[in-house]
């Protein structure tokens, strides 16, 4: 995943013409709060930095509060576009998963309400999910990822996938100039 994820950093950073990438990384496990691993930086170099200290070690609850990331990232994008102190603010989030949401500490319903706004909002920002690997929850990622649902059968054929949402994040930045 670190070498996919990798890729697609170095591809954002030299696709994009006019606009400013920026990036920010959060990881989810089963407990109730995102953990914020980098904030919302343009440099390439932090970003692979922290994907590649990224390790288990991170892990607080063995379970998978899905639903949670989905409500908790909305609110950061949508907090961040808002507040942009930019003419023209693109958002999206993209959520990467291998399991389904097991700590049940927010609905599916949660989760759709929280996309949904994010549709409905004057910015309209887009929602991208990537199921890795057979435990993926398709249906689910499929209807919360309503800018895009894309199902890696491993983390091995991650790199086009991720390369397929930076080249849509591109487009959709470099469209407004």
């Amino acid at each position: 995943m670190s070498s996919a994820a990798s890729d697609c950093c170095k591809r954002q950073g030299d696709n994009s013409d006019v606009g400013e990438a920026f990036v920010s990384l959060y990881y989810f496990d089963g407990a109730p709060t995102l953990v914020q691993l980098q904030d919302f930086t343009t440099t390439c170099e932090l970003l692979l930095n922290t994907i590649d200290n990224i390790s288990a070690d991170l892990t607080r609850d063995n379970s998978t509060n899905l639903y949670g990331a989905f409500v908790s990232g909305a609110a950061i994008i949508k907090n961040r576009v808002t507040n942009s102190p930019k003419l023209i603010d693109v958002g999206a989030m993209v959520v990467f998963t291998d399991g389904e949401d097991f700590a049940g500490l927010q609905t599916f319903e949660d989760a759709q309400n929280a996309v949904a706004d994010l549709e409905a909002d004057e910015n309209k920002i887009d929602v991208y999910t990537i199921g890795a690997g057979e435990t993926a929850d398709d249906q689910v990622l499929e209807a919360l990822g309503y800018s895009g649902y894309f199902a890696a059968e491993d983390f091995n054929t991650l790199t086009p996938t991720f390369e397929s949402i930076a080249t849509e994040l591109n487009s959709e930045v470099n469209s407004y100039y």
